[in-house]
């Protein structure tokens, strides 16, 4: 502080995670508390010495070393119980707390007496106030990231001290409790992770030491980390559903259960029974309650519940005894002597955040820093505002982003923040109720953004950062933060007496926090404390304690997200610039007047842009060494004046085009002069450095001329010393490159005569290896000679041998083959003329049979000799033995019948049986010869995939040509017709001047015949013909006659195309005949004759060129493959058998400016059936217009036959 008065002082450092805001928190607290060993600071000594490290300055004051030790350990004790590995920051610090560094500060009047410049201040405490610690963190985490370190630092203590906590953590390791597990990779107890190079054992003794130094110690040390120890155990838990009742649950591991209990000193039936019931209180106060069961997962969920609430008042705890350990009113000597002890404040908050998924936590954190930024973005515009003022410079309207509306949206009477809690205190309050509310409250603010594809609990808002999109899902249970009253009840009742205080004494502050909130509330509203509206509270009581401290603004970046040295990300860099404010105060800043200098700094850069020097100026002004000594603040005044009147006259006259008239005839110069600092408006600068530069380039150019002849100078002598040194040098290599010369002929010459010895004896070798190599080849060929003559005698003779031994038996077994297959034919024979027999003599007999019956019965018959008198019974019986044979006789004729139905049957089933045989043979002998041909076929085809790799790249080269003569007869197109036109246009004339002969000519025979009396001797009945309808005639003879491939190569106006055969023989043609002109050949369609046909035969075709001509309905078979179809020559003949040349024609044929006829050719060139690999016949016209094409082999024909059935097999 300096001054009459001292006035405190606040640092709020911000930034994204990871961006270094513990670090510079730390490092500025290590630098303000060694500022105590500065001591004294007296006139004399002018500016503040450089201050002295921490350590060196608590060994001279023993008396401040506690309180200073206890300030600087607070900070790393607080990282462990409130930082955590996260994926952007190793030790990111989950809460956000303001550190007010306490001191003791001299009065400065006494200091004034005592020749100080500045008041002496000693540290004399702290006090520290925390803000929305992350509970959530406790019971979950993302894979690569870790919880609180604290947890770690514990498992990684000693096995004695963990002993002496708790006997659960003996061999306990990361893996062993499931909020924990995974943090460590491999379970040990974290020891693989480093935090700032640091394992978690050693940075356990650091924290034991921090705790120790603010006197937690013993049994303190012990209940804490106990307590630690329970919100381990807790996660440890499991829960299922009840056998007996599928509305409740139990805790399944009752070992885990048995353990909690102990450490927490109550019994394990109360304690399950607070974790899986619920006690609700109805009647309003009290008058009646029951108790519910809960679910397995909402068992968990308030099991979770109970594990934050405990670390949370444990932190509380913590903060609470550390401020106790560190505040100057109860731990500073002279502190009954101190007034008020001056402040400054340290803020290390969370950065502005924008996720993919945004909940409850960064709509508060975003809020804090919307907070913080309009209180930043009034701190540079007063600044400014301030600045401008004491300069004497007026300050007109500044434009600057305002961000109240974004507060009022949030924290406004119907803001966020108020309806969430109405949300919390409603009966069946939820989140989308809440987002309705909001958007239908609000939805006349330009700040709420409201868009269609919103899910129901989602929400923008546009931030000074940006629009962030809000997911509300939990908001409400959140924002609420209840614990039960069960769990309550059951911690009161432990032995820890961290836990039963701390959260009674909790309940107790938000029963109090809600009394005093219910009259604010209204009639008939709860008056419950949600997180949200104490966040609110806690944040404006921030406010208002930084409003009475002068602001310092620390902006921390994050060069990268890679956390890479020397690399800095422009875009990550910039964006988080704009977040932190950064980009949005220097607009502010330069609102009005960009650019600024020092009056002397001006003078110096541009006073050579004046006729006055820069030492005119200085002899008006007083050395400035002497002037700090000086007691008369009038010198001071009088050269400030002298230095502003001077940068005015300056830049007056340098500046006077830049001068902007107003409507009112005021006059806006582009700069204005200050009392220490001359102000420029955008592009004023700009132009004083342009006109600067050339100005100096002036003197640069004299500058460089004395260079330049000085360095050409110093160049011409030291080029003499060197043409004398190079002279010497070039005397002395030629005397010796003609010694190495005469050397190097003596050592060639010598080199030859070797060269031609040693040639000599490389002839003579080679020869005798010549002859040694010709024997050893005859002797091998005679060898081998006799050796082939040997094997193909011995051949010859095996093979005789063979056939006469093998030739015997295949006769033999021939011949029997051909006599079975004859009693095998006519075995078939007579069975079929059975058969028909058969079936004549039924027909004939009309399918009935007749069975006569007996005579008589031998039985009955001897009986009616022997016995008369039985002759009763003999009657009887026989009736009986009728009756039994006219039943016989008709079962017998049934059975005939169905006989006679099956042999029927018989003789189809037989007939259908031989005509299967018979086709079974002919598929055989079919299947054989297409094996045969597939054979042939694969053979073929590798010779056809070759001819097509031929054939396309022909037709790509022919495709080039085609273009080209394309585009040539484009041209001549035009030039036809330009040509066409210029001859209608002479022959129109021509006629005119023709019926103007003929008038003259008819006016002459009439004036004759008047003059003979009506008679001329040549005159016959009929008239003669007009010239115009002879010319006419004469052109319709010379088309028809071009049109059957005959015209006359002289005397005719019309251009002709010409068509060069293979034999050089020329083809001409007439534009008019092509099927691009206006006059199209009798008997053709489209341009086209038929092949062959006559007009009749023309006029009754139906279908066009384009249907298939074969008879199978366009499928391809052997006798369409002999015969090309005219598409594909490129020839059609006419019904004259004229040749002419069609639109297929191969257009690297056609050339321009001949005269010739066309000569048909006598031996066509076929065209070439390729089957591509899809199956696809393409046929590819040949070079030349034939006639007619010639048949191919039938061989071929049938390979392509059979090679577009198996394609057609493929594509089917």
């Amino acid at each position: 502080a300096s001054g009459d008065a001292p006035t405190d002082q606040s640092i709020l450092v911000s930034g994204e995670s990871g961006a270094g805001k513990t670090e510079t928190v730390k490092i500025i607290m290590s630098h303000l508390a060694s500022i105590q060993s500065t001591g004294a600071i007296t006139e004399d000594q002018g500016t503040l010495p450089r201050p002295e490290p921490a350590e060196e300055h608590i060994s001279h004051n023993p008396r401040d070393n506690c309180v200073v030790r206890r300030v600087l350990d607070s900070n790393p004790l607080l990282e462990a119980f409130g930082n955590a590995k996260t994926v952007r920051n190793d030790n990111s610090s989950r809460f956000g707390k303001y550190i007010q560094l306490q001191f003791d500060v001299e009065d400065s009047t006494e200091a004034a007496y005592k020749g100080k410049t500045v008041p002496s201040c000693l540290l004399a405490g702290s006090y520290c106030e925390t803000y929305l610690l992350e509970k959530s963190r406790v019971v979950g985490h993302e894979e690569a990231e870790r919880t609180y370190h604290i947890f770690y630092q514990l498992l990684a203590a000693p096995q004695d001290v963990k002993a002496g906590i708790w006997d659960g953590l003996m061999g306990a390791t990361t893996e062993s409790f499931r909020y924990v597990g995974g943090g460590s990779g491999n379970g040990d107890a974290g020891a693989d992770t480093l935090i700032e190079g640091r394992t978690d054992g050693e940075k356990w003794e650091n924290t034991v030491d921090a705790l120790e130094t603010i006197g937690i110690v013993g049994d303190k040390l012990r209940t804490l980390m106990r307590s630690i120890c329970v919100v381990l155990q807790l996660g440890n838990l499991e829960f299922g559903a009840d056998p007996n009742n599928d509305d409740a649950s139990v805790i399944t591991n009752a070992d885990e259960l048995s353990k909690l209990a102990s450490l927490m000193g109550i019994d394990a039936e109360a304690i399950a029974k607070a974790l899986t019931f619920r006690t609700i209180t109805a009647g309003g106060r009290g008058k009646e309650s029951y108790t519910v069961p809960l679910r397995p997962a909402s068992a968990k969920d308030s099991c979770d519940a109970f594990a934050k609430e405990i670390y949370a008042r444990s932190f509380d705890w913590l903060v609470r005894t550390i401020n106790e350990a560190t505040c100057a009113e109860q731990n500073y000597d002279d502190a009954a002597d101190v007034e008020e002890f001056g402040v400054i404040g340290l803020l290390d908050i969370f950065g502005f955040e924008a996720f993919q998924v945004n909940r409850f936590e960064q709509l508060c954190i975003n809020y804090a820093n919307e907070k913080l930024q309009q209180k930043y973005t009034l701190d540079v515009f007063s600044s400014v505002q301030e600045e401008y003022e004491y300069e004497g410079i007026a300050l007109g309207d500044i434009s600057y982003s305002d961000n109240a509306e974004v507060l009022r949206l949030i924290e406004g009477r119907m803001g966020l923040i108020a309806v969430l809690n109405e949300e919390c205190v409603r009966p069946n309050g939820n989140d989308t109720s809440f987002v309705s509310k909001v958007k239908t409250v609000n939805k006349d603010t330009a700040s709420l953004i409201d868009e269609r594809l919103h899910r129901p609990t989602e929400f923008a808002i546009c931030h000074y950062a940006g629009p962030v999109k809000y997911d509300a899902t939990n908001f409400v249970t959140k924002n609420t933060d209840t614990l039960a009253k069960d769990l309550i009840e059951c911690a009161a009742t432990s032995d820890n007496e961290l836990i039963a205080q701390e959260l009674q004494n909790s309940v107790k502050a938000k029963a109090e926090q809600a009394a005093a909130a219910a009259p604010t509330l209204g009639r008939g509203r709860s008056g419950a404390v949600t997180v949200s509206a104490n966040f609110r509270s806690q944040l404006t009581s921030l406010m208002h304690n930084i409003g009475k401290t002068k602001t310092r603004y620390v902006r921390c970046i994050k060069p990268n997200p890679e956390k890479k040295p020397i690399e800095v990300d422009l875009l990550s860099s910039t964006e988080q610039l704009r977040c932190a404010g950064v980009v949005a105060a220097v607009n502010v800043s330069r609102a009005a007047f960009p650019n600024r200098l020092m009056h002397r700094t001006a003078l110096e850069r541009f006073s050579c842009l004046s006729s006055e020097s820069i030492a005119e100026y200085d002899e008006k002004e007083v050395d400035e060494s002497q002037e700090e000594k000086k007691e008369d603040a009038s010198v001071v005044d009088n050269n400030t004046s002298q230095h502003r009147d001077a940068v005015e006259a300056l830049l007056g006259n340098v500046l006077k085009d830049m001068e902007a008239v107003g409507d009112d005839g005021t006059v806006a110069k582009a700069f204005a002069v200050g009392k220490s600092r001359v102000y420029f408006r955008a592009g004023a600068l700009e132009h004083l450095e342009t006109a600067r530069l050339d100005a100096l380039g002036v003197y640069a150019i004299v500058i460089e001329r004395a260079a330049r002849g000085f360095l050409a100078r110093s160049k011409f002598l030291r080029h003499k010393d060197a043409a004398t040194v190079i002279q010497s040098s070039a005397r002395r290599l030629i005397a010796r490159s003609k010694f190495q010369k005469d050397r190097c002929a003596a050592t060639a010459i010598s080199c030859w005569v070797r060269c031609i010895n040693a040639k000599n004896e490389l002839v003579r070798l080679r020869r005798e290896r010549a002859c040694t190599l010709l024997q050893t080849r005859y002797r091998i060929f005679v060898a081998v000679r006799h050796f082939d003559s040997c094997r193909s005698s011995a051949i010859t003779i095996q093979k005789i041998a063979r056939g006469s031994r093998q030739r015997p038996i295949y006769r033999a077994a021939l011949q029997e083959a051909k006599e079975e297959a004859v009693v095998n034919k006519k075995i078939a024979a007579l069975q079929k003329r059975l058969a028909d027999a058969e079936m004549k003599l039924l027909k004939a007999n009309g399918g009935a049979v007749q069975v006569v019956p007996p005579e008589a019965v031998p039985t009955y018959a001897d009986a009616e000799e022997k016995d008369e008198d039985a002759q009763e019974v003999r009657q009887r019986a026989h009736t009986i033995d009728k009756e039994l044979m006219d039943d016989s006789m008709e079962m017998i004729n049934v059975l005939k019948k169905e006989v006679f139905e099956l042999r029927s049957k018989n003789y189809l089933l037989r007939s259908d049986f031989d005509e299967l045989k018979l086709s079974y043979q002919d598929l055989s002998s079919q299947y054989a010869s297409v094996s045969l041909s597939y054979e042939a076929l694969k053979q073929t085809n590798s010779e056809i995939t070759k001819a097509n790799k031929d054939m396309i790249f022909r037709a790509t080269r022919d495709k080039k040509e085609f273009f080209d003569t394309k585009r040539q007869l484009t041209n001549e197109n035009v030039q036809m017709k330009g040509e066409l036109a210029r001859l209608r246009s002479k022959l129109e004339e021509k006629e005119r001047a023709g019926d103007a002969e003929l008038a003259r000519l008819r006016a002459e025979n009439d004036r004759l015949k008047a003059k003979q009396g009506g008679h001329v001797p040549w005159a016959s009945s009929t008239p003669p013909p007009s010239a115009p309808a002879m010319r006419r005639a004469e052109f319709n003879t010379r088309t028809a006659t071009f049109n059957r491939g005959i015209i006359s190569p002289e005397g005719s106006d019309n251009e002709e195309w010409k068509v060069v055969t293979p034999k050089g023989k020329s083809e001409s043609r007439n534009p008019q005949a092509s099927s691009g002109g206006r006059r199209r050949p009798r008997g053709t369609r489209g341009g086209r004759r038929d092949k062959g046909r006559s007009p009749g035969a023309q006029g009754r075709r139906k279908r066009t060129d384009r249907e298939p001509s074969s008879p199978n309905g366009g499928r391809y078979t052997p006798s369409t493959a002999r015969r090309p179809s005219t598409a594909s020559t490129g020839y059609t003949g006419s019904s004259k058998g004229m040749p002419r040349v069609t639109s297929t024609t191969s257009l690297s044929e056609v050339t321009k400016g001949s005269r010739s006829m066309v000569t048909p050719k006598k031996k066509p060139t076929p065209s070439k059936n390729i089957v591509t690999p899809k199956g696809v016949e393409a046929s590819i016209s040949s070079s030349t217009a034939t006639p007619t094409s010639a048949p191919k082999p039938a061989k071929k024909a049938a390979s392509s036959s059979l090679a577009l059935a198996a394609s057609k097999g493929r594509s089917s």
